[in-house]
């Protein structure tokens, strides 16, 4: 899917609706491809090359987190499930 042509928000909404067919599609962002590595009803995860994205859902919100190749995969991860657990521990 292109970000160009659609929001990233719906993009990202939809593909928690339809996980398989974000897996398919990949994303593309910046002019950049970024492939699926995982995706769920309530979590997306896309990679290009060190960088990457990961989406979380809550009941009220789309939380997107976009991670340099500075960062580790493992660490932005870590800081979107604890910001995730923390909205949903306020009814977000």
């Amino acid at each position: 899917m292109e970000a160009q042509d659609d929001s990233l928000f719906d993009i990202v909404k939809n593909g928690f609706e339809k996980e398989d067919e974000i897996r398919g599609s990949g994303l593309r962002l910046g002019g950049d491809k970024y492939f699926t590595l995982g995706a769920t009803p309530e979590e997306l995860h896309f990679k290009c090359g060190a960088k990457g994205v990961f989406c979380a859902k809550t009941k009220q919100a789309i939380i997107i987190a976009l991670y340099p190749d500075t960062v580790q995969p493992g660490n932005a991860s870590k800081t979107l499930g604890d910001l995730t657990d923390y909205l949903k521990g306020l009814g977000y």
